[in-house]
């Protein structure tokens, strides 16, 4: 049997080693000093489960301490944590005394507040934590691995960002973020909300909870039975009675099975019906049968699943257009609302693939949707589909049009050419004179239309000047004239036809240089501009100009400089004199004085 003296010394030896751990165990729980500002996350193991905590820091001080939702018994715990979180606020610690009676509950909350101000100080503990933020596409991941107390991989899990401007911007912020050991970085020029979806996203990591729940969505509810499949494959119209009306489907199926079902009309109200007409044809198509109905709008939902059934039992076929030309383009007409309707329809392997509308009077606000929307969706369909609301008219004068070009109506205009491949001019009279142009044909197609000289008036011809050359080579053939800039749009089209004819073989003399008589280096060269003297440096090397620098000039700024980015780059591509800049002739015709001045002096 142990003396009392035995005694004592055992308990004393117990006290100081509980004394010593108690020590130890305080010493991990950092003091508020250090800190930057935000909010940081720390969680630890309470009674009934992980109690989690944001803290958050103001001017360097812990300024306030909640606690998240908890499974900790609410009578005992909720007025020692109300107190403790005070506490910690005041003591600008969390090196506290637990609150009598919660010592479970206390404990955890300390051992919380001291994670989060850790991360506060920048000290992590090694493991691997996840964030999250809102990128372009949608919620970007981001998983970062702290080794020995130092961030040494920052992972992107798979994401919905646009991939070839993504990719390389994550790449580079991944490893500056190693590098730097911060997420506070510059963005990536052209991928700036990726760039700050990811950093936010490893805040995220570093300062939260260090974990982020995905949620899988719920797949729908799916009937045993499976429909039953009557028709063969193709595409079959089914319909039934709606909540608003009839409701009109386009089954498909192929190998046996339903791949695709588009709803073609219906009167459903949309608000209350939209779910069930956007959901429900993907869920059927992945259960091969009928599914649950859409909470709210189960007439919609029942009717849709019956208009199913019926174009399996065999429905309607899915109306087509009846293709009698052959493969080409083709042109169709029809009275629209504001006037005649062109298209040109091309059919290529017995299908259309494109409809473009030529030239049209519609109103643009009314039928702007109807003609870009309706040419995809005639396409896709392969025949005639909904006419767009508050544009029925120019609809079916789109649908009416499309169909006469698919029955012979006349085949789009392309330009004769009688030249062979090669760069031929065309000239005709514009609105401020002679327009020349120099057309390439190559492999017997127009290739490329480039103005030679011009005369007319900027700001009215500019857009034809810039816009119709790259239409014609599209079209291969006349286009429609530019709104406003008519003269000049037919004198365009008419010195195309001309230079096709052979108008004139465009020489194939070398255009002018300059004659460098000074060796490779850089030599200045001056000439009296609009403003008074004009400087440049030339440089040469390998015999030919590489730089052209203003040294200076007195020249008006918004005038000159103009004149001088589009002037420079275009005499070192030319090795020689170049057209003067419309507006700045004067300065125009210094900087090639000088330039020849700098390579012959």
């Amino acid at each position: 049997m142990l003396t009392l003296r035995t005694r004592r010394n055992v308990s004393l030896v117990l006290f100081i080693g509980l004394l010593l751990v108690s020590v130890a165990a305080w010493s991990m729980i950092p003091e508020a000093g250090g800190m930057k500002d935000g909010t940081y996350v720390g969680t630890a193991k309470g009674f009934g489960g992980d109690l989690v905590v944001d803290v958050t820091i103001s001017d360097g001080k812990i300024n306030e301490v909640s606690v998240r939702p908890h499974q900790e018994t609410p009578f005992i715990a909720d007025a020692a944590l109300e107190q403790l979180t005070a506490t910690v606020v005041q003591a600008q610690s969390a090196n506290i005394d637990a609150v009598s009676g919660a010592t479970m509950t206390s404990n955890a909350l300390i051992e919380a507040v001291g994670k989060a101000l850790n991360k506060a100080t920048g000290n992590y503990e090694d493991g691997v934590y996840a964030g999250m933020a809102k990128g372009f596409g949608g919620d970007l991941i981001v998983d970062v691995t702290i080794s020995d107390g130092k961030i040494s991989e920052v992972a992107v899990r798979p994401h919905q960002e646009t991939p070839f401007v993504a990719d390389a911007a994550i790449e580079e912020l991944t490893a500056k973020i190693v590098e730097a050991q911060t997420a506070d970085l510059d963005v990536v020029s052209g991928a700036t909300v990726t760039s700050t979806a990811l950093m936010e996203a490893v805040a995220d990591a570093l300062t939260g909870i260090g974990v982020v729940v995905v949620e899988v969505p719920e797949e729908p509810s799916v009937s045993a039975d499976a429909f039953v499949i009557n028709v063969g494959d193709g595409t079959h119209r089914g319909t039934a009675k709606g909540f608003g009306g009839e409701l009109v489907l386009d089954v498909t199926v192929s190998g046996g099975k339903i791949t695709e079902i588009v709803v073609v009309e219906n009167s459903e109200t949309p608000f209350i019906a939209g779910n069930a007409l956007k959901d429900l044809p993907l869920a059927i198509v992945e259960a091969q049968g009928p599914v649950d109905t859409v909470s709210g709008a189960t007439v919609t939902s029942e009717a849709l699943m019956e208009a199913v059934e019926n174009a399996l039992l065999g429905g309607t076929e899915a109306e087509t257009y009846a293709i009698s030309v052959g493969d080409g383009t083709h042109r169709g007409t029809a009275k629209g609302f504001g006037g005649e309707l062109v298209l040109d329809v091309t059919v290529s392997g017995g299908k259309i693939t494109e409809i473009v509308v030529v030239e049209n009077s519609e109103t643009p606000f009314i039928a702007g949707n109807a003609l870009k929307d309706l040419p995809l969706a005639i396409v896709e369909a392969q025949g005639p589909v909904d006419t767009v609301s508050g544009a029925t008219v120019t609809s079916k004068a789109l649908m009416e049009a499309v169909e006469n070009a698919l029955l012979g109506g006349t085949e789009a205009e392309t330009y004769a050419i009688s030249v062979g491949d090669g760069t031929h001019r065309g000239t005709a009279k514009g609105f401020g004179g002679e327009l020349v142009l120099d057309v390439t044909v190559s492999g017997g197609k127009i290739s490329e239309i480039v103005v030679v000289e011009n005369s007319e008036t900027p700001f009215i011809a500019g857009n034809a000047l810039k816009d119709l050359p790259l239409a014609i080579v599209e079209a291969q053939g006349p286009v429609d004239t530019v709104s406003g800039a008519t003269v000049t749009s037919k004198a365009l089209l008419e010195a195309v036809e001309k230079a096709l004819l052979g108008d004139v073989a465009v020489a194939a003399e070398p255009a002018e240089t300059y004659e460098i008589t000074v060796g490779d280096g850089t030599h200045r060269g001056t000439a009296q501009g609009f403003g008074g003297e004009l400087v440049l440096d030339v440089t040469v090397s390998g015999g030919k100009i590489t730089e052209i620098v203003v040294v200076e000039d007195s020249e008006t700024p918004f005038i000159a400089a103009g004149a001088f980015k589009e002037l420079l780059p275009a005499i070192i591509e030319a090795q020689g004199p170049v057209d003067t800049v419309s507006g700045a002739t004067a300065t125009s015709q210094a900087v090639l004085k000088a330039v020849e001045d700098a390579l012959t002096n």
